[in-house]
């Protein structure tokens, strides 16, 4: 065994002025984790020591870490910028939903530590190893284990955020019972352009996240707890995703092949986790989450595709004749609005703009992976308006006039107001005044100041963001949108306030199909946008991400139910 106190900290060492190190927890090729004591809050803490063999060492019962300099140096300074934003990542979380919970980062000794909540217990790896058969016996325990690793990863999907690492190694089971996700060393904030890091583990790691510039989102942390579920119900990893790609690649093999005492609806699931292709995997952790609590079997893989080519047959015999045939009825649509949510579509590509703030790349994206479950021979391009344009002229953009050219939707006027109209209504665009009040109190105003705009002087009021958290300025309220709430819910806990915005009215917000588009574009066209008003899409788009309030009756009132501190918008506006 490895003679841990040559290059660990001494016993009684104390970082930051108040970690106190009493015993080496554990030792990673990057890093020491260490258990200590606070000796403020006279409690036990777990702190995580940056400290990466390859290029560091340290002289035995030292504090101070050294590097080789050259070209170590440079793998040191890199490697601790990427530990730091770990340590901001994971504290953006604020431990809740089954994620670790990180109070901080010190520097010192040559390099950075991470201080985390203690956690006793041992990782499922660990206790894989102890299982007679290398796997679970009692599904109900597996399932419950993985619902809680499910339940972490939709808390940080909708941060915006992935996990990357998602395996065996990184969940913990705590003594108490609880389950935590860990180690979010892998993790970066996502955005569609970004490219990024390759983080390989073998078995856990879906075939984009083999490409730098592989297209990453949450289908890739949903792939990696398909495989850690695999190995809980079986004891063995499935094959690695490159092993399964290609001409000649076996079939992954079911879970019950391996373990009769498997159900199918678990087979299914984790079949569809373990997709090659993103767009036929579930299509979040939270729909994850529903299947195993309601115990729901779920369309195959295997459907999924035999559905898609009959799709695709269908379509070649009868796209012409149906072409021909509307038109010499002169319509411009294909289908009547009772049938189009039936309508069989044809391969086409689908751009379409959405409105800034109308919800997250998030939102967009899982709706787009929805949509896309059901109809996956339409390619959906989706983004908002404010992180840039796929198209010159989108199949379906925000409606504000008659700035671009709209084809008439005469088959939507059933779903839509009477009139002579262009577009389909789906949400409503509040403006909110956010307050901070600690801000506030430097400013010589008084929380009395921020519970109505009536009270709030217009010099401390801004529109940007940013002026609005700097701290170094007078701006002490923020008039801005309400798909900003949560994110300023967050990062001002306890000093944040909100109250209505007069400027503001519950105008619905709209969108168009741009004329001149194939018939088929058009079909799809009309078709995702009846979907987008949909009890389903909206809840996905608005409550399960953040952006607009809902226009969707079920939806609107669910969002109140959830946010009652924003009932006056129901209340002011009258709805």
């Amino acid at each position: 065994m490895t003679d841990t106190s040559l290059f660990s900290l001494p016993v009684g060492t104390v970082i930051g002025g108040r970690y106190q190190i009493r015993r080496v927890l554990g030792v990673g090729g990057f890093s020491i984790t260490y258990q200590a004591y606070d000796m403020v809050l006279c409690g036990a803490v777990a702190v995580k020591e940056f400290f990466p063999q390859s290029c560091a060492e340290r002289i035995p019962y030292q504090a101070q870490v050294l590097t080789r300099g050259g070209e170590s140096q440079v793998r040191f300074q890199e490697g601790l910028a990427r530990f730091k934003r770990e340590a901001v990542h994971t504290a953006k979380l604020q431990g809740r939903h089954n994620v670790i919970d990180v109070y901080g980062l010190c520097e010192g000794n040559g390099t950075a530590y991470m201080i985390m909540e203690y956690l006793e217990g041992l990782t499922l790896a660990e206790y894989l190893s102890t299982l007679p058969a290398g796997y679970f016996q009692d599904i109900d325990d597996a399932v419950r284990i993985i619902s809680a690793v499910a339940e972490a990863l939709a808390y940080v999907h909708s941060h915006n955020m992935l996990h990357r690492d998602v395996s065996p190694d990184n969940i913990f089971l705590c003594a108490n019972g609880s389950v935590r996700l860990i180690d979010f060393g892998a993790a970066r904030e996502h955005l569609q352009t970004q490219e990024h890091s390759i983080i390989v583990k073998a078995g856990c790691t879906p075939p984009e996240q083999y490409n730098r510039n592989g297209k990453q989102g949450p289908w890739t942390d949903i792939y990696a707890m398909g495989a850690t579920l695999y190995v809980m119900l079986t004891g063995r990893f499935p094959d690695a995703a490159p092993d399964r790609q290609g001409h000649g690649a076996a079939e992954l093999l079911l879970p019950s092949t391996i373990n009769s005492a498997v159900p199918e609806y678990l087979d299914v699931l984790v079949a569809r986790c373990l997709a090659l292709d993103h767009r036929f995997r579930i299509s979040s952790a939270e729909e994850v989450r529903r299947i195993l609590s309601q115990r729901l079997t779920v369309c195959s893989v295997g459907d999924m595709a035999r559905r898609r080519r009959r799709a695709y047959a269908v379509l070649a015999s009868v796209s012409a004749g149906l072409a021909v045939f509307l038109a010499a009825l002169g319509v411009t649509a294909y289908m009547k609005t009772d049938n189009l949510y039936a309508a069989v579509l044809a391969p086409c590509t689908i751009y379409a703009e959405f409105p800034a703030h109308f919800t997250s790349l998030e939102g967009l994206e899982a709706v787009e992976r929805d949509f896309e479950n059901e109809y996956p021979m339409v390619d959906l391009r989706l983004l908002c308006q404010d992180q840039g344009t796929f198209s010159d002229t989108p199949a379906i953009f925000c409606y504000s006039g008659d700035e671009r050219g709209c084809a008439r939707l005469d088959e939507l006027r059933q779903v839509l107001p009477e009139g002579d109209f262009y577009a389909q209504q789906l949400a409503y665009a509040p403006t909110l005044l956010y307050g901070n009040s600690a801000k506030a109190a430097r400013n010589g105003a008084s929380g009395e100041d921020l519970i109505s705009a009536e009270s709030i002087p217009a010099e401390a009021i801004t529109e940007s963001y940013t002026a609005f958290m700097d701290i170094d300025n007078h701006f002490y309220v923020y008039r801005g949108p309400l798909g900003e709430y949560i994110d300023i819910q967050q990062r001002l806990s306890g000093l944040y306030t909100v109250c209505p915005d007069p400027n503001t009215s519950l105008t619905p917000v709209a969108l168009s199909i741009s004329e001149g588009l194939s018939p088929e574009e058009e079909l799809a066209a009309m078709r995702f946008l009846l979907y987008l008003s949909s009890e389903r899409a909206q809840e996905i788009l608005f409550l399960e991400h953040h952006g607009m309030l809902p226009m969707e009756q079920e939806a609107y009132d669910r969002f109140f139910e959830i946010y009652p501190e924003l009932e006056f918008l129901r209340t002011q506006y009258g709805r």
